[in-house]
């Protein structure tokens, strides 16, 4: 009962609020069950928010939803629902909190307590991530949603640690003392490119390569937004590839610009690098990098033959769309074949002469004078390791050169004369060490010479274009967030009679339509954003009862006209609009009640 000022007579001062119950179907937004004894003490014209105090004093936690829930089939049994908005998810979960109205002091009418939360890596993004993103992130548990945590997190520390790569970069080139270079000891009939052409090079097909994966990217976004079947697995590996397989080519992009660098450099000074041919025996990165080429073109061409099955396409249309998803590919594997045949010259000792110009030009030989003394990969690679001077580096793998030579013509000798023979594991040990990741790191500081500004360009070209990576990295898993939060909704609904309660909002599900009982009709238009809303269906019930036929909009408007007064008609009307995409849907009901309105006053001007 309430007075003429709407002001409850009859709500028990003593009584405990009651706890609602939550309701886990769908798992978001987190809404709560009040029971039919208190939901009819509800004004739901009422701002309610939720507080920490029973007695509703003290300021609101966060604010709440309310909304009746009619039963057709028994009224008096009818509850309500409380619909939390996402920000509160981000409280401090298992306490209780009390269902009040925002500036009111009377008690509250029920308590609710949010489920536990358990702690997660992507808890430490949450500042970056929406709260409505979070709450559907903490609505699904699966391996899929732990492994996204996983490279998030990687992700991060991984970019940190190019930024710190990049100040040791810098500090160690400006400490480092200045190389003469000294005099070139090569023909001067052979083209030698030099370091900064070598860089700008690799840095081309990196960035090439980056370009791929971010078109790559938009192409993806775009067909599982079009022909995506829910949260499939396999998806993700399309929107992760950056992540996922990006890196590994990149390094791979790198090898090859570090081992030209080093190969030129050394033959500059006199040197003539023998690669060893262990390192192609066991190229992890490139099959790797294969691998990821294979695995995004099979999902493809799983989506592709899927969506062509279930009819959603014709064959000639995801055609198309397949030729547009695969052609950022072209820019990535071009890239990187590009650094594998420069690589492969220089492995080879392949270099180009200059012929001289002029039609009385005399014949050009390469010239004898210039002696190139032969050092083993891994044998330059133990003496530069740890080292700043190119020079010192060079002295010291020739004197190893030769004690290995001395070495290995001794072991021939004693092979000769019957002698055991225990020395096998040393040449194993000099084939098996070569050039390795790691060993990207110290060679553009080691062959950067001079200490000015092209020296420092060089030095930092790889940690930029690998924080750039790193960046595209995060990008993709924004996306993939993004793609995988994505759910239908209805952005807005207008009537024609502003008795909808409570407020619009696409997080809530459930609400009132109070129409005056003079109104024999009603018009609800719903809008919805098609980029992540593929149609839209409205449906009118008398009760439980479906009324005419579904309505379907593919356009971002639909509109529903209600007739409320109808012959054997059942009470209230409810109109459910559903927001879909060809794998999910969400439903908004509105129950539409009629209200008598009593003029009290009258203003005459």
């Amino acid at each position: 009962l309430r007075d003429e000022s709407f002001h409850l007579l009859d709500v028990p001062g003593e009584a405990p609020c009651p706890e609602a119950k939550r309701v886990t179907e769908p798992p978001f937004p987190t809404r709560f069950e009040i029971p039919s004894d208190r939901a009819k003490l509800l004004n739901f014209f009422d701002t309610w928010t939720l507080k920490e105090s029973s007695s509703c004093a003290g300021n609101p936690v966060c604010e709440v939803a309310v909304a009746p829930r009619f039963n057709a089939s028994a009224p008096l049994q009818s509850t309500a629902y409380i619909t939390a908005r996402a920000t509160c998810t981000r409280l401090e979960q298992s306490r209780q909190l009390f269902l009040c109205t925002q500036n009111g002091t009377d008690a509250c009418l029920a308590a609710v307590r949010f489920p536990p939360r358990p702690w997660k890596l992507r808890i430490l993004a949450s500042p970056f991530i929406s709260a409505t993103r979070m709450q559907r992130m903490d609505s699904v548990h699966n391996f899929v949603q732990d492994l996204l945590e996983v490279l998030v997190f990687l992700t991060v520390l991984a970019t940190l640690g190019v930024m710190g790569w990049l100040l040791r970069e810098i500090i160690l080139n400006r400490r480092k003392r200045s190389d003469d270079g000294g005099e070139d000891k090569t023909d001067p009939h052979l083209v030698v490119p030099s370091s900064l052409d070598i860089m700008f090079e690799g840095m081309l097909d990196a960035v090439c390569f980056i370009i791929g994966c971010g078109l790559l990217l938009l192409a993806a976004s775009t067909f599982l937004q079009k022909f995506a079947f829910g949260n499939n697995p396999a998806d993700m590996l399309l929107l992760c590839y950056p992540l996922i397989f990006g890196p590994f080519a990149l390094l791979r992009i790198f090898m090859c610009f570090n081992r030209r660098l080093l190969y030129h450099n050394l033959f500059l000074k006199g040197v003539m690098i023998d690669f060893s041919t262990a390192a192609s025996r066991s190229d992890f990165l490139l099959s790797y990098t294969y691998l990821g080429f294979a695995v995004a073109v099979a999902v493809l061409l799983f989506d592709a033959l899927s969506c062509v099955h279930d009819r959603i396409i014709g064959w000639k249309a995801m055609a198309i769309q397949t030729v547009v998803f695969t052609s950022p590919l072209y820019y990535m594997v071009s890239s990187l074949l590009n650094s594998l045949r420069l690589e492969q010259e220089a492995i080879n000792r392949m270099c180009m002469q200059k012929l001289e110009q002029g039609s009385d030009a005399e014949r050009v030989e390469p010239s004898s004078e210039h002696k190139l003394t032969p050092i083993s990969e891994g044998i330059f690679c133990r003496a530069a390791r740890e080292r700043q001077d190119l020079n010192a580096c060079i002295e010291l793998a020739r004197f190893e050169e030769t004690a290995e030579r001395q070495r290995s013509a001794a072991s021939f000798a004693a092979l000769e004369g019957g002698q055991d023979e225990d020395d096998a594991d040393d040449d194993a040990e000099t084939e098996s060490d070569y050039f390795k990741t790691m060993d990207m790191f110290w060679v553009p500081r080691l062959v950067s010479g001079h200490s000015n500004s092209i020296s420092l360009l060089l030095v930092v070209s790889m940690p930029v274009v690998t924080l750039l990576a790193m960046l595209l990295c995060l990008a993709s898993l924004a996306w993939l967030i993004k793609h995988r939060t994505d759910v239908p909704e209805i952005v807005g609904l207008v009537t024609d009679v502003p008795g909808l309660v409570p407020n619009w909002d696409f997080e809530v599900m459930d609400y009132a339509l109070f129409i005056p009982k003079l109104h024999g009709t009603t018009t609800l238009s719903a809008s919805s954003q098609l980029e992540r809303t593929h149609h839209m269906n409205a449906t009118m019930f008398d009760g439980d009862l479906q009324i005419g036929e579904t309505i379907t909009s593919t356009s971002r408007q639909l509109t529903q006209h209600v007739p409320l007064k109808r012959k054997n008609s059942s009470y209230p009307t409810i109109i459910q609009f559903l927001a879909g995409t060809l794998s999910q849907e969400r439903v908004y009901q509105i129950t539409a009640l009629e209200i008598h309105i009593l003029v009290r006053s009258m203003l005459l001007t």
